[in-house]
């Protein structure tokens, strides 16, 4: 799939202008489901107290949206392109705008509304910007105002058309857009993230089907919360555009056919540029299709050919003249010249020749670039990694002689089978514990070159499989019962410290990176993970341990983290900060608001398991199963098994949440899609092995 690099904007307190009150929010809003849902590459978030951003090149950038500081950020950062064929760039604002001469402006923090022209910034130098980024996907989502109490006037912006962009309006030129105070957000931006999220048929994956949902959810909003009239606004330029998928994840077979379609269609009207780039687009969402593929080769062997047929009439004019000399030659001269003619043409025809196999080669590149853009990320390492290097081992020796380093609580293992004790605690909706156990469970513990890794006993058992909550997901259903067998599972994450002592055997189905995550120190879960390499990992552990591990299968995780219990969370009805990892701004029930740690946690952070003995199942880090992705859990097994498919399917599950995730998705049944070679900082494993 391709890139996704975003941009979100939120001003409330502005300087010149009658301030707001959830811009910002909304700004955090996009934020997070940039962050949690799509994955995004890079992300630059400016608001009125947000902190510095750090930059892939120079200083960290100020984040206060002032006119000198986003005018800036928009002329250094898109001053040269950095994304390709297949990428998109997200620019969401949240804030005033304004129509000033026959051009929207949208409003920084000390815009000043009397002095649009010199302190405003036009939506048409954004837009200029923007595509020079190189991506053929730029999408700005405008939620843009005027001053006015509860409502965010967007009179006249939307009217100036901006070329080669989807552009989606909060509201159409001659209404207002307002905000919420229900809802502590502006109504277009509840609406617009709610269907982004959305799953199953109805999802929004398409430009085309955002659109609409919007045209009919923002409306029947504001209905609701007793607003005025307010009905988004689109400009999609070029109309092809109405068909890009947005979500690739979510996308349907049936989107990826129009795709195909849009790209034959271009290729008959000699739209042959954007034949490219819609072939390219379907490469990325689809891996390697093999239309997408050919379609590509059939434009570079059409660009040849005309430069072959230029070429060729060119080089027979070329002969021509020389064999209609005004002077009459002897036949000997007639001979050297016509001899001259087919060497000129000979090599005219290995010059064409040579040009082909080079564009071929070209090609075959950028198309190995394409189908390969989520596989392992080239490893850097530094003097700072270094110096963490030699600190690892330090730690991982101490650890494995069952000393204890000044602030570290280590517990002393030894290989073999044993027992531990561990407590687990069951809180109510309200957060507010209700019980505490004590509980006693089996493990084994492998020993890898000095490297411990914990193994628990999970017994057999049948539970129901799925959400049977209020307005479940569709991909988590129907429910059904799965009898799962007895296995073996680690007691936490796959760490550092477990990964580079695997990845320092030999390889035996592709290599492993050292070192792939940068964040923490031996005892953090392993990220930047793709699915190959979790199974490598287990590969390479299965032979040097003699014992069978591979990833969980879906049903075996979900039995896994909820240990008998039949509630959201292991936990119970909600889950805290105190908890476990995760964004505690968001809330699932009736807890109080926690922490939002903003990274990754190590191992033992958190002092209860579940029933079985497992930490972590909830937030962190997301983890690999082997099953492959289905939209529910119709004809799904029963036996616990993986379901995989006959045909080849690049998407996998993940589950259990991450760091950067709200509660609702930590919970026992939430399931998420990725492609198997995806790598993110907030993705890993951890391991079974079958009784």
């Amino acid at each position: 799939m391709g890139c996704n690099w975003a941009i979100t904007i939120g001003i409330n307190r502005y300087r010149n202008l009658q301030r707001l009150h959830y811009a910002k929010r909304d700004a955090e809003a996009m934020q997070s489901f940039f962050h949690q849902d799509l994955h995004v590459d890079q992300l630059y978030h400016f608001s009125d107290d947000s902190p510095p951003i750090p930059q892939d090149y120079g200083d960290a950038l100020d984040s206060h949206p002032t006119f000198a500081t986003l005018r800036r950020f928009l002329r250094v950062r898109f001053e040269s392109p950095f994304l390709g064929d297949g990428d998109t760039l997200w620019f969401f604002f949240a804030g005033h705008g304004i129509r000033y001469e026959d051009r929207d402006y949208l409003m920084p923090l000390d815009g000043d509304p009397g002095d649009a022209s010199s302190t405003a910034i036009p939506l048409h130098y954004v837009t200029e910007r923007l595509r020079r980024c190189g991506a053929d996907n730029v999408l700005l989502l405008i939620d843009a105002c005027r001053s006015a109490s509860g409502r965010r006037d967007g009179v006249g912006v939307g009217e100036e058309k901006q070329q080669g962009v989807i552009t989606l309006f909060s509201c159409s030129p001659r209404e207002s857009s307002y905000e919420i105070d229900e809802l502590q957000q502006g109504a277009f931006t509840h609406a617009l993230i709610e269907s982004l999220r959305l799953q199953g048929e109805e999802n929004c994956a398409t430009v085309e089907r955002l659109y609409k949902r919007l045209r009919s959810s923002v409306p029947a909003l504001n209905q609701r919360y007793q607003k005025p009239q307010q009905t988004p606004y689109g400009l999609i330029e070029p109309p092809t555009k109405y068909h890009l998928i947005l979500l690739p994840q979510q996308a349907t077979s049936s989107d990826i056919l129009t795709l195909k379609n849009d790209a034959y269609r271009a290729e008959s009207g000699q739209a042959l540029a954007q034949a490219k780039q819609l072939w390219t687009r379907t490469l990325a969402i689809a891996g390697a299709d093999a239309e997408a593929i050919e379609g590509i080769e059939r434009l570079a062997l059409r660009s040849t050919s005309q430069k072959y047929s230029r070429s060729t009439t060119s080089s027979q004019t070329a002969g021509h003249k020389d064999s209609t000399s005004t002077s009459q030659p002897t036949v000997s001269e007639a001979e050297s010249k016509h001899q001259l003619a087919e060497k000129k043409a000979r090599v005219n025809q290995s010059r064409i020749q040579l040009q082909h196999e080079l564009e071929m080669q070209k090609l075959s590149a950028e198309l190995d670039r394409i189908k390969n853009q989520h596989r392992e990320k080239q490893s850097r390492y530094d003097l700072e990694m270094q110096c963490q290097q030699a600190g690892h081992q330090g730690f991982i020796s101490e650890m494995n002689r069952g000393r204890t380093l000044p602030g570290v609580e280590v517990e002393l293992l030894l290989p073999g089978k044993s027992s531990f004790e561990f407590e687990t605690v069951t809180i109510n909706a309200y957060g507010q514990e209700t019980a505490r156990h004590q509980r006693r469970a089996h493990r084994f513990v492998e020993d890898v070159d000095g490297i411990l890794l914990e193994i628990l006993s999970i017994p057999g058992g049948t539970f129901s499989m799925g959400s049977s909550e209020r307005k479940p997901s569709p991909n988590e259903q129907p429910t059904h019962e799965v009898t799962v067998k007895p296995f073996w599972m680690s007691k936490y994450p796959i760490t550092k410290a477990q990964w580079r002592a695997i990845a320092n055997l030999s390889s035996l189905n592709r290599p492993l990176k050292k070192l792939p995550s940068r964040t923490g120190s031996a005892t953090y879960p392993i990220t930047y993970i793709s699915w190959y390499e979790a199974v490598e990992f287990c590969d390479r552990l299965s032979q040097k341990t003699g014992h069978q591990y591979r990833l969980p299968t879906e049903a075996e995780w979900e039995y896994a983290c909820r240990a008998g219990t039949t509630t959201p969370f292991h936990y119970g009805a909600t889950i805290t900060s105190d908890l476990a990892n995760f964004d505690g701004t968001y809330v699932y029930h009736s807890e109080p608001k926690g922490a939002n740690r903003g990274k990754l946690s190590p191992i033992k952070s958190f002092p209860f398991a579940n029933a079985f003995g497992l930490f972590d199942m909830h937030g962190n880090a997301w983890e690999w199963c082997m099953d492959h992705w289905h939209d529910n859990y119709n004809c799904a097994p029963t036996t616990g098994e993986a379901w995989l498919d006959d045909a080849e399917n690049l998407n996998r599950v993940i589950r259990g949440g991450s760091w950067t995730s709200d509660p609702l998705r930590c919970r026992s049944a939430c399931r998420q899609i990725s492609d198997v070679n995806h790598t993110s900082n907030n993705t890993g494993f951890r391991v079974v092995c079958s009784l």
